[in-house]
């Protein structure tokens, strides 16, 4: 509903509310003691969409507190790497530096040259990571969770990436 003399005046009503109206019900309006009311009934009918919400977001960040400690293991043989086997600059700003070998074409192809079978072994950790990454990334998005909260998430645990590459 809107006002048509004042531009940008809008109101809005709850679904629950249309919802009773439009079947025929008699909506339920509230008490007569006032806004308090109104709000404790809200927090207690909370709606489906935003359980599953918040189960996914709980979900993500559960996943997350295992994915970052999967992830420190790989930074531990990334500064391995770099030290021992492959000290030329890699183009390229990332939360994490081995986040440079899921871009084609950041990392070198003689960059593993140096260590092949530790280089392969890293490759093969980075790939299911990403793979794990991804999974985790789209049942959070198949639970609703929005895409800033994940986004945010990602950053607060220094794993800010395009993930779905």
């Amino acid at each position: 509903m809107g006002y048509k003399g004042a531009e940008g005046l809008n109101f809005g009503v709850a679904i629950d509310h249309a919802r009773d109206i439009v079947d025929g019900r008699q909506a339920n309006l509230g008490s007569q003691s006032g806004l308090t009311d109104i709000h404790s009934q809200s927090e207690s009918r909370q709606s489906e969409s935003d359980r599953q919400q918040q189960q996914g977001q709980q979900q993500l960040q559960g996943n997350l507190g295992q994915l970052v400690e999967a992830a420190r293991t790989i930074d531990g043989g990334w500064k391995r790497y770099r030290e021992q086997c492959y000290q030329s600059p890699i183009p390229g700003s990332y939360d994490r530096g081995w986040f440079a070998m899921m871009v084609p074409g950041a990392v070198p192809a003689n960059a593993g040259a140096g260590c092949p079978g530790f280089y392969a072994a890293m490759d093969a950790d980075i790939k299911k990571f990403h793979d794990v990454m991804r999974r985790t990334i789209d049942d959070a998005r198949h639970a609703n969770v929005l895409p800033g909260t994940i986004r945010d998430v990602l950053r607060t645990n220094a794993l800010d990436f395009e993930w779905q590459r």
